[in-house]
């Protein structure tokens, strides 16, 4: 709903929408009805972004990725996308639900992480139901911006306000995040070992430094046989069933700052006696 919210306000401001091939479906559903241009660009490739919108000089666009994509872990080249984006005079939206609390030196996401916060027409959507641990989403932003969501977003002023009891455990998150930078710190630590020992087992995973680590299969009945038998075990990892465009079969390992170093070690013991009997298709 927030990018959906932040592209309708924004829309007299663009005439095209580009965006990663791999889009969360709520930047895909958020693209206003009156936009009639809408591109997509080769999952994290600049380079083709760059040639879309030179072959469309003749519109405003818009770029809009999300900043760690769900089901990989990956972090989008948002530094890069932001020097084509002032070049070709293009908006910039980056979807921040999984970098909110996570990348960046405060934990305020991937345009922090890239020292790009602050800058001219870039904008974030993030949400409260991840690393927050609550629910609900919200759009950062200056005054200017928050005061036209709340006058003319349609959308927005017909909604209900969330419980006051979910608002405060999102604003508690967050001074618990301004007040413990290390955690995010710790996590990110965490996550790197726990990725190199899911590759060094002989897994296909992805490299970025993130806490959601992708376990990938080229057969679904692989994917769903090692998630079956880790929760056997009392180990939750998904398959992943999701309406994005993917070309592999995936568990998702979603790490938590909590977890310990003997729980993550239960896993990998348990994924390579799982591998040992199955192999890694």
């Amino acid at each position: 709903m927030g990018n959906g919210i932040l592209l309708d306000t924004l829309k007299l401001s663009y005439s095209a929408v580009l965006m990663d091939r791999l889009a969360h479906p709520s930047i895909v559903d958020s693209i206003p009805r009156v936009i009639s241009l809408i591109q997509y660009y080769g999952h994290c490739d600049t380079g083709e972004l760059e040639d879309l919108l030179a072959s469309n000089k003749g519109e405003r666009p818009l770029i809009i990725t999300d900043g760690v994509f769900a089901l990989t872990g990956e972090i989008a080249p948002l530094d890069k996308i932001y020097e084509i984006a002032i070049k070709y005079n293009a908006i910039l939206i980056t979807d921040d639900a999984h970098s909110t609390g996570v990348l960046g030196k405060a934990g305020k996401g991937t345009p922090e992480h890239y020292n790009i916060d602050g800058r001219k027409n870039i904008y974030q959507t993030e949400t409260m139901s991840k690393a927050l641990g609550s629910y609900g989403g919200f759009i950062a932003g200056n005054m200017e911006l928050t005061d036209s969501i709340r006058e003319g977003s349609k959308t927005y002023q017909a909604s209900t306000a969330l419980p006051p009891p979910v608002v405060a455990a999102g604003i508690a998150s967050l001074d618990i995040i301004e007040k413990n930078p290390g955690l995010h710190t710790q996590l990110l630590e965490k996550a790197i070992i726990l990725r190199n020992e899911i590759a060094g087992i002989g897994f296909h995973t992805t490299p970025d430094k993130t806490p959601i680590i992708p376990v990938m299969f080229d057969t679904s009945e692989g994917a769903r046989g090692l998630s079956s038998y880790l929760e056997k075990k009392g180990i939750i990892v998904p398959y992943m069933n999701y309406p994005v465009r993917q070309d592999k079969f995936l568990l998702r390992i979603a790490l938590s700052a909590d977890h310990t170093d003997e729980q993550i070690s239960e896993l990998l013991d348990n994924i390579t006696k799982w591998k040992d009997k199955n192999g890694t298709n």
